[in-house]
């Protein structure tokens, strides 16, 4: 058959390229537009129903026989020529290998038109221009470089050295418990064109994830603005995009995140988050928990204002009374069955005891968990008319993020959606109170449940507890401080609704599962045991009347 194979034409340019002492270092790259007696492919084997690429391939003749015109691109690569880093990853990047087919081939890919004229006047690239805007019928095909060749024009560049892009270096500050090598990748493909970065954690949440400030550097060592990563199962941050999406994107303006690119690596998953309002590559990123710790009660109350009356008035500012099973949307605990089991361990207590004795000396109450199985079923159905509107769904001080100058972020919207407007106010309340007062005496922990039960005992939402004078610990009064303003939030986003039963219901949910956690200590645990049993007696006396 008249022409030269493909292969003798790699052959032939290699040799010039040597003898033209033009630094070849035995790779060349082609594009070239030729007609074809003979085009010979690799393709899945006759037969074979597998045609995804892992059943097996084979040479064979594209058909039926006639001269066809290609349009395409390949690599020529002569190993005996190639400098030494050349080799590894650069030399399996430079070939194509095949399932189930020995050895490899070289990367060589080619458009098939039976139609099309060949003007040697015309560049590879106006061939291919011509064949595809005139809708000529084409084939996209791995050729094997047994593929004849009766005409050609080819365009030939010689390439005189390969990097291997690895990706920046990563640095992760700190121990972080659960890095995987699937965060690693992700790390490096956010930041595929970065030469540097460093990732501090911030403190993380309870759900797994890792949440780090990211300080990324370019190529010349410049800083880029801040971000922050955040990492977790794909599911989880799959959810985050959409809570994004549907809740914050089109609503949280002045303050937003904004979620600038996400990446995939196996069963895991990584956000890069930005923040408009944010001053510079010099600013410093840090939760909201940090701050209460390190401000005074009066600079953490000004920025709870912040919170709830700028960046959260789109949400908090257009409620729609709905009709709504509200014991249905808090009978899951998180951690429930970690809860009994810390109940049985510590007190021989289980779901079938209506009635507790408290520690302490706190007298006879009801058992949350009988409350949880035996009183909250009863009421599954009990339809309840509240105020509904966007709500975090795991508002923590961790979720909240600010800078020096007090602008104010949100991130982690994986379970962000419409529900019960009370969601996240109590959440914060169960928050302060169990999270951020340092309880390690049984002496702290009475004090703490008195306060509890005059906070508890208010019969209407517009009923905002006082602190009673002469508290002795600072911790405790400047957390029931913030939770007396949290309290005239929950007042003030329910208009006229004054049902104090829905704002306890919350609570209790993000109450009883405070023994579960591996965070708190035990005095912490027993705090919040016992404040769920005066909840569910509050709600088991009101379900009654």
């Amino acid at each position: 058959m008249e022409g030269v194979m493909l292969s003798e034409i790699f052959d032939a340019l290699a040799r010039i390229a040597v003898e033209a002492g033009s630094g070849y270092r035995g790779v060349l790259a082609l594009s070239f537009a030729a007609l074809s007696p003979e085009v010979r492919i690799h393709a899945p084997s006759p037969g074979d129903p597998d045609t995804s690429g892992s059943g097996g391939t084979c040479e064979q003749v594209l058909g039926p026989p006639s001269t066809a015109t290609l349009a395409g691109c390949a690599i020529a690569v002569d190993p005996g020529v190639q400098p030494s880093h050349f080799r590894g990853a650069v030399a399996d990047a430079l070939v194509h290998r095949f399932p189930h087919y020995p050895g490899s081939v070289p990367r060589a890919m080619g458009l098939v038109f039976r139609d099309l004229p060949l003007d040697d006047e015309r560049s590879p690239a106006q061939v291919l221009e011509q064949g595809l805007n005139a809708a000529n019928p084409v084939t996209l095909c791995h050729l094997s470089t047994r593929t004849m060749i009766r005409r050609a024009t080819i365009r030939v560049s010689v390439i005189s050295d390969i990097l291997l892009l690895r990706g920046p270096e990563v640095i992760v500050r700190g121990d972080v418990a659960g890095w995987t090598p699937d965060y690693e990748r992700i790390v490096k493909l956010v930041h595929h064109d970065c030469a540097e970065v460093r990732l501090h954690p911030i403190s993380g949440g309870f759900s797994g994830s890792l949440v780090f400030r990211d300080e990324a550097y370019d190529r010349n060592g410049r800083r880029e603005m801040p971000f922050v990563l955040k990492l977790d199962t794909w599911s989880s941050i799959r959810a985050e995009i959409d809570g994004y999406e549907g809740h914050v994107k089109r609503y949280i303006q002045n303050n937003a995140t904004q979620i600038i690119q996400h990446e995939r690596s196996g069963d895991y998953g990584g956000i890069l988050y930005t923040f408009v309002g944010i001053q510079g590559p010099q600013s410093r990123i840090f939760s909201l928990e940090e701050f209460y710790l390190t401000h005074s009660t009066g600079e953490v109350l000004e920025v709870f204002d912040l919170l709830f009356r700028k960046v959260l008035r789109a949400w908090y500012g257009q409620p729609r009374i709905r009709d709504m099973p509200l014991y249905q949307v808090y009978a899951d605990i998180f951690l429930y069955e970690g809860v009994k089991r810390w109940a049985e361990r510590r007190y021989g207590i289980s779901a079938g005891d209506e009635y507790i004795e408290l520690p302490h000396a706190l007298g006879r109450s009801l058992n949350p968990l009988y409350f949880m199985e035996s009183i909250l079923p009863k009421r599954i159905s009990e339809i309840w008319s509240v105020y509904e509107g966007s709500v975090h769904g795991d508002l923590n001080m961790k979720n909240v993020l600010m800078d020096d100058e007090r602008n104010i972020w949100l991130i982690d919207f994986a379970m962000t959606g419409h529900s019960h407007i009370l969601r996240d106010i109590a959440k914060l309340e169960a928050v302060l109170k169990f999270e951020m007062i340092p309880v390690a005496s049984d002496d702290q922990v009475r004090l703490l449940i008195e306060l509890e039960k005059s906070f508890l005992r208010p019969e209407r939402l517009g009923e905002i507890p006082e602190i009673p004078e002469g508290i002795p610990d600072p911790d405790i009064v400047k957390a029931f401080t913030v939770v007396t303003q949290l309290r005239r939030y929950a007042d003030t986003v329910t208009l006229l609704d004054e049902d104090i039963r829905q704002y306890y219901l919350a609570l209790l949910s993000y109450t009883l599962c405070v023994p579960a956690f591996v965070s708190v200590n035990d005095a912490m645990k027993e705090y919040a045991w016992i404040s769920a049993s005066i909840l569910c007696t509050a709600l088991d006396r009101t379900g009654k009347e």
